[in-house]
């Protein structure tokens, strides 16, 4: 009985030494730096891949500093505030000088001593949104002269026909990446200025400078296109595409209130076929967001200490018990892999021509991603190669959301674009006929301009007192209820969910 018992406590001694020696063994990060794994094979001195250099080199390709739009916006759109001032290496990539302190840029409108200056710029441009008079808004109309030198280099800026904005490094570990997420405060100065733009626009409307107006407009159009034509990922794309909603909504009023003849309509819609070419989804995705994404596991690896649970995961600095316990090594090749190789097969879903078959294939992988929960404790009875798949697959799995918002987004894009081209060829039914067509049909369109991206079937289009609606009712007509509020307008255009 006592050898027994023995024997069960040098069982358990055991058991504890190799508990023990699992959790307290230092875990392994392996990697390796290849196109299979990393995509950039350029490293630093720290031996950290230079997603940063690759990703400004891939966006910047044979672009000149007289072609690029950036070169021009950065000269009067305010660096961000928290920053000071952005880093002498994003004017190297322009290759143009740093802006003096006394350069010509966008003043900000704020109430003197306010806490929140950004608070009376969401005010202004909503009560400017709609035509207005300078003499019932004297302050707005003397914020705008003073902005006058800085609109005109905007608007030949919006002239150029190409666009690098170029991203930068930082070290901040809280960053959670090595790419400046500082690019988002530069991206909404640029959908600030476009609201400057609209205000102006709106004004001119008011006082009948219909042409003035149209000009505002198609500025902040070409504003919005060329940030889609060279995102450097998702967070961008998705700004330009705000940027062009807010060209849209000005095109409703102008389009309520002009009095151009046929001619005059047919030239400025000729202009929106000239507008840039937003680049696809699936070439962002493949080419740009890849390496944001990459950059952002990168951080894990360089600091070699990581915390996951099922919500989130996130670098820290000293681990817990529980933590360290559930912390093994972790094979950042296999890693890698799985995330490209799901990243690619995105891609290919993104890319299928046919719209309800693309729609399907998304929401096919959609549905697979977000089924799958990961519990820490769980995962480490699978070996490293697996494990290590799995926790790439978990952490790709936080950027779907934005993956698949571009997507639909895209789909928006797209119908917009259907939208405006032919709200302008209603205009030109109107200067020649003297009222609205009853039907889509009367313009005599080619049958695909009027196809709704969602349904395969015509865009909704309905008379509605002096005006008209002419929209995207969604899949399955999901955003019909939103009808009526869309009929308290005038023109609107786009998706009535909007």
């Amino acid at each position: 009985m006592k050898k027994i018992f023995r024997k069960k406590w040098r069982l358990a001694g055991i058991l504890l030494l190799i508990l023990l020696l699992y959790i307290f063994w230092p875990a392994q990060f392996y990697r390796t730096v290849s196109y299979e794994t990393t995509r950039i094979t350029k490293v630093d001195d720290q031996g950290n891949v230079d997603y940063a250099t690759g990703l400004n080199e891939q966006l910047k390709g044979d672009i000149k500093p007289e072609e690029n739009a950036m070169a021009l916006m950065a000269q009067v759109i305010p660096p961000n505030q928290e920053l000071t001032r952005k880093p002498p290496e994003f004017y190297r990539w322009l290759e143009i000088e740093e802006p003096k302190e006394n350069a010509p840029f966008l003043q900000r409108y704020a109430i003197t001593g306010s806490e929140y200056p950004d608070l009376k710029i969401y005010v202004i441009t909503e009560k400017c949104m709609q035509p207005w008079a300078k003499i019932d808004f004297p302050d707005e109309a003397e914020f705008l002269q003073a902005n006058q030198e800085p609109l005109q280099i905007l608007s030949k800026a919006a002239e150029r026909t190409k666009y690098f904005h170029p991203v930068v490094t930082t070290n901040v570990p809280e960053k959670h990446t090595s790419i400046d997420v500082g690019i988002v405060d530069f991206l909404n100065r640029q959908r600030e200025a476009a609201n400057f733009l609209n205000m102006r626009a709106m004004n001119a409307i008011q006082e009948k400078r219909f042409d003035d107006a149209w000009n505002d407009f198609y500025t902040i159009h070409r504003m919005g296109r060329l940030i889609q034509s060279n995102p450097s990922g998702f967070m961008e794309d998705l700004i330009g595409l705000s940027i062009e909603r807010i060209a849209i909504k000005g095109y409703e009023v102008l389009l309520s209130t002009q009095t151009w003849s046929v001619d005059q309509i047919k030239v400025k819609a000729e202009f929106l076929n000239k507008l840039p070419t937003p680049a696809s989804p699936a070439f962002v995705l493949d080419q740009h967001e890849r390496l944001i994404i990459l950059d952002t596991i990168q951080v894990v690896y360089a600091a070699k200490n990581f915390q996951y649970s099922s919500k989130k995961y996130h670098v820290v600095d000293d681990a817990e018990f529980y933590e360290r316990m559930v912390q093994r090594s972790i094979d950042f090749d296999s890693l890698l892999r799985r995330v490209n190789a799901k990243i690619d097969r995105i891609v290919v879903a993104m890319s299928i021509p046919d719209n309800s078959d693309r729609f399907e294939a998304m929401e096919k992988i959609k549905k697979e991603n977000f089924t799958i929960h990961f519990i820490p404790w769980k995962m480490q009875l699978h070996g490293i190669t697996k494990r290590s798949e799995m926790i790439g697959q978990w952490m790709l799995q936080k950027h779907l959301y934005t993956i698949y918002s571009i997507e639909r987004s895209a789909s928006r894009r797209r119908n917009l674009l259907k939208s405006t081209q032919i709200a302008f060829a209603i205009a030109e039914y109107q200067a020649r006929e003297g009222k609205y067509p009853e039907k889509l049909i009367d313009l005599k369109l080619p049958v695909d301009v009027t196809l709704d991206i969602y349904t395969g079937k015509q865009l909704h289009y309905e008379r509605w007192n002096q005006g008209y609606i002419l929209c995207s009712l969604g899949i399955e007509e999901k955003w019909k209820p939103h009808l009526e509020q869309a009929r308290l307008g005038g023109i609107r255009l786009g998706s009535v969910d909007e």
